[in-house]
């Protein structure tokens, strides 16, 4: 019971006064309760946003038959039978297919958020090394990958503002969540860095920025080898 009282004390704290948790409550938080608390979070997120779906009348199932029409307008996918679809989503039985798909992102939910941390605090390392000054070493935080990871774990709060918020048109509640968690993010790396949330959200946007017009460029070669090896078939 203390970690869950302590769960909700923190959750309150860092959504509501940033600058003070920064500041005085994580240097006493460990990694590993980081992680628990980021995994937490994540985990009931993804069961309201459960529950909002069942008021909406909606299933993940939905939004997967709506990426599915997306890829089916690209030239790649055109001749991707449907039959593959069908099969994957069991066509003949939609609602026991839902019901797993649900279950199934719930059970994947924490792990999933363990690998974004991880994934997350290797971006903002990346982008630490980049804007972080050597000359104010002394003053700040250690630049080590475990702080980052932190860093990220913690800064998953907002995404049950935006499950809460997830009845809202246009997907507005997902819209805010984002933008709440970008900014306690960067109100976090300011504090313990000693730097000025201007170059704190360069560390969070440049990686990102360079590593999807990498991947961008890459999927982008991939498709054209696709198409050039279709082709000669």
């Amino acid at each position: 019971m203390e970690f869950f009282r302590s769960f909700f004390k923190d959750l309150i704290l860092v959504l509501t006064e940033p600058v003070r948790f920064f500041r005085e409550r994580l240097p006493s938080i460990s990694f590993a309760q980081a992680l628990a608390f980021g995994i937490l979070v994540n985990w009931l997120a993804a069961s309201l946003e459960w529950l909002t779906r069942i008021v909406k009348h909606e299933t993940l199932w939905d939004s997967v038959r709506k990426i599915q029409e997306q890829f089916a307008t690209l030239p790649i996918f055109k001749d991707v039978p449907e039959t593959i679809w069908n099969q994957a989503g069991n066509a003949a039985n939609p609602v026991s297919s839902s019901m797993a798909l649900e279950v199934g992102a719930l059970i994947v939910a924490p792990f999933q958020a363990l690998a974004s941390f991880c994934v997350s605090g290797l971006v903002l390392y990346v982008g630490g090394m980049m804007f972080i000054p050597k000359a104010t070493a002394s003053e700040r935080d250690p630049m080590d990958l475990s702080i980052f990871i932190r860093l990220a774990a913690i800064s998953a709060a907002p995404a049950l503002v935006g499950a809460i918020l997830g009845f809202l048109p246009l997907n507005l509640g997902s819209a805010i969540g984002w933008i709440y968690h970008i900014a306690i993010l960067i109100i976090g790396i300011g504090i313990r860095f000693r730097i000025s949330y201007l170059r704190a959200g360069g560390i969070i946007f440049l990686p990102g920025i360079i590593l999807t017009l990498t991947l961008g460029c890459f999927v982008g070669f991939a498709a054209l080898v696709l198409a050039k090896l279709s082709g000669m078939a």
